[in-house]
Formats: C-alpha cells, structure tokens, sequence
C-alpha cells in the first residue's frame, strides 16, 4: 500500500510538475513573441517625437543652379551658411529626441530612437566640416575643385534627407580628392565617412522596420516612418504676393543687392557698388513660400565711373531663418 501510495504520489506530483514547466515555457513563448508592454500613449507620443521630420529648407531647391565654376564669394559664403543651418537643425531634432520623456516608454521604441538620435549627431558633425571646406576655400587648389561640386550635389539633394549623402556620391568622382589644405582632411577619409553615413542611415531603416513591426503587433496599431508623418502634414501653399506688398520693398531690395556679383552670358559679370547705378528698378513678381521669399526684379543699371549700361531681370531669393531675413542668393533671369 505504501508504494502504491508513493507511486501515486510520484504520477501527481509529477503531473503537476510539468504542468508547471508548460505553463511556465507557454507565458515565456509569448513575452518573446510579443514583449513587454509599457504604456501605449507614452509610447505613442514618444514614436510621434522621434519620427517627426525636421524642418526642411526650401533655400536649397535654389543651389541647382550654381556650381563650382560660376560660384561667387557670396555663393560660397551663403552655401557655408546653409550647412552650418543643416547641422544645427540636426542637433536640434537630435534633442528633441534625447529630452523627450521616456517614462513607460516600450523599452524598443525607446532603443530606436537613441540609435536615430546618434546617427542625426553624426549627420551634424559631417555638414559641420562641409561648412568649414567651404569657408577655407580659398586654400585649395585647383585640383581640389572637386569638392565644391560635391558639396553642391550634396546640397541639391538635401530635401531627400539621408539618400542625399548616397546620390551626391555617385554623381561625383571621389576618387581623384587630394588633402584640403589647411583642413588635414583627406578627401577619400571625407568620402568614407560620408559613406558609413549611408551605411548607418541603411542600417537604421531596418531596425526602424522591426521595430514597427514589434510596436505594431504589441500595440494593435501602426506606427509610422517620418516619411508617412511628413506626407501628413504638406507645406503650405506658395503665396503669391501683391503689388501691394511689392512696391514698398523696392528700395530695400536696391540696399540687399550693393555688394553682390552676378554673371551673365551676354553681358559678363556684374558688380552692384551704389544705389546711383540703378536708372530704373521694378519688383515685378513675387512669391512667398514659408521660410523663402522669391522676388523677380527688373533693372536698368549704368556704372558710375565706366559709364556701361545693361539691363538686368534678376531673381532675389530671402531665406527668413529665426528672426531674420537674409538676401541670399541673385540670378540673372
């Protein structure tokens, strides 16, 4: 009887035992598949903080037409400008990141968005020496051209955010980079980096990818890419402006233009040096697109000692950043 009693038992005890070990492997199966949860709108908002798009600047649709070649002081000046806007604009989103809350923020959102703040550091720690080439240009040598156009390309695409880093370098031939002067940068060392850039921003896209789709089976919802948040919220439409709004602006522009070059086919270049040289001057067309303005302007101007007179259609472009507006860039039309 006792052994029956002990092999009875021993079958229960058993029994319960792996019942216990079941039950105990099926709830670890499920945190594995599913994760922790913390708390969803936490979660939610802190999504919403990492995957807002920084501020794009419209100023650099209007950098395609200038290159290397035909760039003036002014342009290289304004270019150094903008990378270093870049790349405080990248900081920027970088601490808006870090300085969110993260209280019962889902321990997987929370790893994406420290790796996405890191590489948008990077980003601003690369425009920052793209500023400094630009300001040290008149160190290098003509073999070292190359950069400008690079820096140009790089420029044209900045409103693709980081594929631009990637479609600069194939349109340019890095290859042939020497050391930038006073810099002791090398430019194939300026090329890697750029590239690893690419490499992490690649990288960076799948982890965003398994990360939604954890955050998507965790929480019952879809959490979305910066480019689906940005496609959420459109620029405002182009304001096109009066002439009412034109005509008190024309002796500012006049003031905006002394000191500036422009280079014409026809006519060569041009240096504006007194508001004596304008004979005529009319704001024609005008177009207000949030943080640019483009102003068209026509102008009959003689040289006050030369005597040479020409006729000019220009492009004025303003870029208004913080509190100011800043005549950046002159076309000829």
């Amino acid at each position: 009887m006792r052994n029956l009693c002990c092999q009875g038992d021993f079958t229960v005890g058993k029994s319960l035992t792996l019942f216990v070990i079941v039950t105990l492997c099926g709830c670890h199966k499920e945190q594995s598949a599913t994760g922790p949860k913390a708390d969803p709108k936490a979660t939610w908002n802190f999504w919403q903080t990492i995957q807002e798009p920084a501020p794009r600047n419209t100023l650099f649709r209007r950098i395609e037409g200038f290159n290397a070649e035909n760039a003036s002081a002014q342009d290289l000046q304004t270019l150094s400008l903008l990378f270093h806007q870049m790349a405080e604009t990248c900081r920027g989103k970088a601490s808006q990141i870090t300085s969110a809350p993260v209280a019962s923020v889902d321990v997987d959102a929370a790893n994406y968005g420290v790796k996405k703040a890191h590489l948008i550091v990077e980003y601003a720690k690369m425009l920052e020496s793209m500023a400094q080439v630009t300001e040290n240009q008149s160190q290098l040598t003509s073999g070292e051209a190359w950069v400008f156009d690079y820096l140009f390309a790089v420029a044209r695409h900045s409103d693709e955010g980081e594929q631009a880093w990637g479609k600069a370098l194939k349109e340019e031939l890095v290859d042939k980079a020497k050391t930038f002067g006073d810099l002791q940068v090398d430019g194939r060392s300026i090329a890697a980096f750029i590239q690893s850039l690419n490499d992490g921003a690649a990288n960076l896209r799948a982890v965003e990818m398994q990360t939604r789709i954890a955050l998507a089976q965790r929480y019952g919802r879809e959490f979305p890419t910066s480019d689906a948040l940005a496609a959420q919220k459109p620029a405002p439409a182009p304001e096109v402006l009066s002439s009412a709004k034109l005509t008190p602006m024309r002796e500012e522009l006049m003031k905006n233009l002394i000191g500036h070059k422009i280079r014409n086919a026809a006519d060569g270049t041009w240096s504006f040096d007194s508001l004596g040289e304008f004979q005529t001057f009319d704001v024609t067309h005008g177009t207000n697109y949030g943080d640019v303005v483009d102003l068209e302007v026509t102008t009959h101007v003689k040289g006050r000692f030369s005597g040479e007179e020409h006729d000019f259609r220009l492009l004025l472009t303003y870029q208004k950043w913080k509190e100011a507006v800043t005549l950046m860039f002159v076309q000829p039309l």
